[in-house]
């Protein structure tokens, strides 16, 4: 289905955005550090239970999905937004 590859794809395109935070972060020290691994843990902790679902989401018959897609497009708009929150948080 177009929507799970397009799901995987939004989720490979946001790993490599947390990866550059990362990298970003490792220049901060003190206080400044341990917030950003706070919020970097908790993106990566939400982009699991994404990931999760999507797997889960892979494994049902259509008429399941028909009912679970909209909770999937819920989970990867928060998941944009946490990232646009944590990105804003680096700047």
């Amino acid at each position: 289905m177009q929507i799970l590859i397009a799901a995987d794809k939004n989720i490979e395109e946001l790993d490599a955005s947390i990866a550059e935070l990362t990298k970003k972060s490792e220049s901060y020290q003190d206080d400044a550090k341990v917030k950003a691994d706070q919020t970097l843990d908790s993106l990566r902790n939400q982009r699991a239970r994404v990931r999760d679902d999507l797997d889960e989401l892979k494994k049902m018959s259509l008429e399941g999905w028909g009912e679970t897609r909209p909770a999937l497009d819920h989970a990867l708009d928060e998941l944009q937004r946490a990232y646009e929150t944590a990105k804003s948080a680096f700047d």
